[in-house]
């Protein structure tokens, strides 16, 4: 009876000193990844530009005809009011010009008197009467030109302004049109203008408003807004020139000359999805590939998009995108077109305010 004891213990003894058998669980097939929603919306770039600091209306003035400087009245930087007399030519030859043309229009207008009363007298003929009114119709246009040569033989100050520069002398011969002063008109705003590449320029607008910094005045900042914009690009630079007109602050002197960086938030949007910058693969130019999880989330896609800009931590993408898509954005370096793939988590975008875009998401269009 002992034996069959003695071998039920020994049986039990080998059972219990074999290993353990673990539990096993299939792990779900497929390359972990992160995934994130793309997010669309209405958005718009600030464009980034600087430039100098003019008056909306600078002219040159000069004398209509040539001749030798007798006086300059104003100086470089001196405020002048309208209509003050700023330079005047030695009028010698012109008072001289002036005064043989009214003798020549006097002496004709007596012999036009003297013909017309012959002529109704019957003693001079119709033909003699028409040419010397010809004569005095030409002797006319002499005066008026000559006086009028007189008058723009002085410079006067077409409105309240500065002088911003001044280009002669006294005794100083000055040919016609050639400048003597720069001015400008203190009544018209100031504007600061700059040039824009071709892609910036298509998102600008009339009014588009804009924050503005001098170094003059650190820490100050100017509101202005866009208030003409070129048709044509500057042939030398292949820019287009962009004027900014500026608002002014009390007891803030703003000079011609200054240099100022702008801040532009064009008005116009455009519709764009953002992506992480982690998800994008590879690309050339404005051209690069993503990977989209499939509708039932076992599979990924490789899709190609359109850049249109990089951002600190996004791409913008106008195109090749659905509102809604899940876009791979840990995990794309292992991946091929139709890959297996277990999301182990979905990633909540945000949006920063220093983003470097101006953006609108529609909350309607995600999935």
């Amino acid at each position: 009876m002992k034996k069959p004891i003695v071998f039920l213990l020994m049986l039990f003894i080998a059972v219990s000193c074999q290993p353990e058998k673990k539990e096993q669980v299939a792990e779900e097939p497929g390359i972990a990844v992160h995934v994130a929603p793309v997010i669309s919306g209405n958005a718009s770039f600030p464009v980034y530009a600087s430039g100098m600091l003019q008056v909306k209306d600078t002219v040159k003035l000069s004398f209509k005809t040539g001749g030798v400087i007798r006086q300059i009245y104003a100086d470089e930087g001196a405020s002048v009011n309208e209509g003050a007399l700023l330079a005047v030519l030695d009028l010698s030859e012109i008072n001289a010009r002036v005064a043989q043309a009214k003798e020549g229009y006097e002496r004709l207008k007596r012999e036009y008197d003297r013909i017309k009363r012959l002529y109704e007298e019957r003693v001079a003929p119709l033909q003699q009467l028409q040419d010397v009114e010809t004569a005095l119709s030409v002797a006319k246009s002499d005066l008026s030109v000559a006086e009028f040569n007189k008058k723009y033989s002085s410079i006067y100050a077409p409105s309240p302004g500065r002088i911003l520069k001044r280009f002669m002398s006294a005794n100083e011969l000055v040919g016609s049109g050639m400048p003597v002063f720069l001015f400008a008109a203190t009544n018209k705003n100031r504007v600061l203008r700059f040039g824009v590449s071709d892609r910036d320029l298509i998102t600008l607008s009339i009014n588009d408003k804009a924050l503005v910094v001098f170094d003059v005045y650190p820490g100050e900042s100017f509101t202005g807004w866009i208030s003409e914009i070129a048709e044509i690009a500057d042939p030398y630079t292949g820019t287009f020139e962009i004027e900014l007109s500026i608002n002014n602050k009390p007891n803030k002197r703003l000079v011609a000359g200054f240099i100022g960086s702008a801040v532009i938030t064009p008005s116009r949007q455009e519709q764009l999805s953002l992506v992480s910058l982690d998800s994008v693969i590879e690309g050339v130019g404005n051209s690069a590939s993503i990977f989209v999880i499939d509708p039932g989330k076992k599979f990924v896609i490789r899709k190609n998009i359109v850049v249109r800009k990089i951002l600190d931590e996004y791409v913008a993408v106008s195109g090749g995108l659905e509102p809604g898509d899940l876009i791979v954005t840990k995990g794309a370096p292992y991946l091929q077109d139709n890959s297996q793939v277990r999301i182990i988590k979905t990633e909540v975008p945000e949006i920063s305010q220093n983003a470097g875009i101006q953006f609108e998401k529609r909350e309607s269009m995600q999935k």
